[in-house]
């Protein structure tokens, strides 16, 4: 009997032991690590540069400062034209010193303006840069303005021009004389057939524009801001009458500041309204600058 006994007991705890190890082992769980997920390759653009020209290039700067720029005071915001030379002389603070690169245009002896609401005098040397294609490294540490050439990309105007997109009109037609000489027309017969002009082109083609003896210079303008891509126009002026007739030959930027100072006019344009405006000389371009 107690043999009976000793064997049950036996057999209960090896079930006992049997099951504890059985709930042991199902709750041990040997995961298999995961393989790391690769992201897909990302595409790279495979163009041969060589086979592209540069069209827009907002990196360009006519102003590069080096050091720490303290807080500058305000500096004459027009400057009607003068030789560099004594521009850079009002525009730099006191005890600094300018040096111009050897290969400057003009050895510096350019005239040049600038036009500005408010502006430092670094503002000044930005707007003197995209006006008259120069550019200005300032060294804020040693007291010190480098100047070289650099890209003009500003005429008669505070504002950058961007790229212009002219597309036919009912007035294109009188960028030629349609009783003109013929090898003349053929030679500048691009100007008609493209799609764009680009005002930042450093090579630009050529434009033909011809005014009228006794026509409105005001219609003649708005002509002129059409061809040239601008939607609306605005004459704040007392029209006036082409006295002769002439003709211009040049880039956008060229043939509008000609036809605009014949009549002592200022042209203001506004590239992100696509608005061309024409004022008295003595008066600055408005702005719809906010506070």
């Amino acid at each position: 009997m107690d043999a009976l006994k000793r064997a049950m007991v036996v057999g209960l705890s090896a079930g006992l032991l049997f099951a504890g190890s059985s709930s042991s082992m199902a709750a041990f769980e040997i995961k298999k690590s995961k393989m790391p997920v690769q992201e897909p390759a990302k595409a790279a653009a495979v163009f041969d540069e060589s086979e592209f020209s540069m069209w827009v290039d907002n990196s360009y700067k006519s102003v590069i400062t080096y050091g720490e720029v303290p807080s500058l005071n305000e500096a004459p915001s027009y400057g009607d034209k003068m030789p560099l030379s004594d521009a850079l002389k009002v525009l730099a603070p006191d005890e600094w010193k300018v040096m111009r690169a050897k290969d400057l245009d003009l050895e510096g002896r350019l005239a040049v303006s600038w036009d500005l609401q408010k502006a430092t005098w670094v503002d000044a040397l930005a707007n003197l840069g995209e006006r008259h294609g120069l550019q200005f490294h300032i060294d804020f540490n040693r007291k010190q303005v480098f100047v070289k050439n650099g890209r003009k990309l500003v005429f008669d105007r505070p504002e950058q021009i961007g790229i212009e997109e002219t597309y036919p009109s009912a007035t294109a037609s009188r960028v030629f004389d349609k009783h003109g000489n013929v090898e003349e027309i053929v030679a500048h017969q691009r100007v008609s057939t493209k799609s764009y002009v680009n005002l930042n082109d450093e090579n630009p083609d050529q434009s033909v524009f011809t005014l009228k003896k006794g026509e409105s210079a005001k219609l003649a303008l708005e002509d002129l801001a059409l061809i040239f891509g601008y939607e609306k126009f605005h004459w704040l002026m007392v029209d006036q009458r082409v006295s002769q007739t002439q003709t211009y030959i040049g880039d956008a930027h060229h043939i509008m500041g000609q036809v605009v100072s014949g009549f002592s006019g200022r042209m203001c344009l506004y590239e992100a309204d696509k608005v061309a405006a024409v004022i008295p000389r003595n008066m600055e371009c408005p702005t719809n600058a906010k506070n």
